[in-house]
């Protein structure tokens, strides 16, 4: 295990080697083993608080301890006052430790014996020392889990005698009633007549729902009866319409032929007018004696070209 301090009271940068088992520090006064200490105190439980113990030439203050099976380190400086667990950075809130913080340790004030204190365990009484020894050894708990035993144990009795008494007092109210199981019986029977009668209900629901349905369906079905006959109708409105149509493109037809004959009718009197015109005319200009052949020439005389 590995130690190391920065700017930490007179530690400016130091590294420190930690066996397993009992750690003495041994040195001159004011060499820093006091401080080495409480830098331990102040990595493992957030104490002492404030700034007293950070270094005069500045910086930032840092306990780190490297382990087998991770590392922690506490910083302080001007803007951050953290824990840093295996890369995870807490925050170090007044005197309170975080819980990461105390798993990775498990470290009980026991475990530190300063230069000032009596030889350990020597100087207290003896109910001080069985509790040293009962938790170092753990027997506190064995001590612990037999009184919660006992406790339960006692809770237990006391409900077995709770339970006996009513089981007493349920024994001598049913002591009453003799005909109990007739009772029972009568109500097994109303029971199943019960689950009979619910049965029926649900058939009957399940009648009504189809009664309810066919009516419906009837109803429906008379709809569409009334709409098929208006079906009916319609289509022959449909044929006596298309017939009119057919009759009205027909007259339009004989409209514009009995136009056209009107107007054919009209061209042939002016033709005739026209005719009988040069008719007269040609009566008027046609010599007596043909010229050429000195025929005579009468009215019915035309020209033939």
């Amino acid at each position: 295990m590995k130690l190391v301090l920065r700017n930490f009271q007179s530690h400016n940068h130091s590294e420190i080697q930690i066996p397993a088992g009992i750690t003495a520090l041994l040195g001159d006064n004011d060499s820093g083993k006091t401080a080495v200490v409480r830098a331990l105190r102040w990595l493992f439980w957030n104490r002492p608080s404030g700034e007293s113990f950070r270094s005069h030439w500045g910086g930032p203050t840092e306990v780190l301890l490297k382990t087998d099976h991770g590392w922690i380190s506490r910083i302080r400086d001007d803007r951050r006052n953290v824990y840093v667990v295996n890369g995870q950075t807490l925050s170090a809130v007044k005197l309170q430790v975080p819980r990461e913080v105390s798993d990775f340790f498990k470290v009980d004030r026991i475990n530190f014996q300063f230069q000032s204190d009596p030889p350990f365990l020597l100087g207290s009484s003896p109910g001080e020392r069985a509790n040293y020894i009962q938790k170092i050894t753990r027997m506190n708990v064995i001590f612990i889990a037999e009184d919660l035993l006992r406790q339960k144990i006692k809770r237990l009795s006391a409900d077995i005698v709770h339970s006996k008494s009513q089981a007493e007092a349920l024994s001598t109210e049913l002591s009453r009633y003799p005909d109990l199981s007739q009772i029972y019986n009568e109500i097994q029977r109303l029971r199943r007549k019960e689950e009979k009668l619910e049965k029926l209900k649900q058939s009957l629901n399940n009648l009504t729902q189809r009664i309810e349905d066919h009516y419906k369906i009837q109803s429906e079905i008379q709809t569409l009866k009334a709409y098929m006959k208006l079906s009916k109708r319609i289509n022959r409105l449909d044929q006596k319409i298309s017939q009119k149509e057919d009759l009205i493109k027909r007259y339009n037809r004989l409209g514009s032929i009995l136009s056209e004959f009107r107007r054919v009718l009209a061209d042939l009197n002016k033709t005739k007018t026209i005719l009988d015109q040069l008719k007269a005319r040609w009566n008027e200009i046609l010599p007596e004696v043909c010229p050429i052949c000195g025929r005579p020439l009468g009215s019915n005389t035309y020209l033939k070209m």
